[in-house]
């Protein structure tokens, strides 16, 4: 003869879930912390790269397996900002134009079709 002792708790599943969305939500917050301290750990460590105007620089070694790209608004941006894009580590741009404005935007596609290839 056997005998079962063991007890079915009723609502098992929503426990379990509440237990696993828990830890989910705490190694979340831990990835994101460690993600952000070496992010600022980055940041400090480069704070003074500049460019010669200015700007901050792109800290292109940090980028293994990244490849960086910039938007360039013309009217915004100019080609020598694309340049210094470029020469920070840029290596894909996007020219975004209005139809209306393509002969404005004609210098800033050309240097960017020159990057690109």
């Amino acid at each position: 003869m056997s005998r079962n002792n063991v007890i079915e708790l009723e609502g098992r599943e929503a426990n379990a879930d509440l237990l696993t969305g828990l830890l989910q939500a705490g190694a979340h917050q831990l990835i994101e912390q460690a993600v952000e301290a070496e992010l600022q750990e980055l940041l400090a460590r480069h704070a003074t790269r500049r460019t010669e105007s200015g700007h901050a620089g792109v800290v292109r070694e940090a980028m293994n397996d990244a490849k960086i790209s910039g938007l360039l608004l013309p009217g915004i941006g100019t080609v020598d900002d694309l340049k210094m894009a470029v020469d920070c580590g840029i290596s894909t741009i996007r020219v975004a134009t209005h139809c209306t404005e393509a002969d404005v935007s004609e210098q800033h596609i050309k240097m960017a079709s020159k990057i690109n290839s």
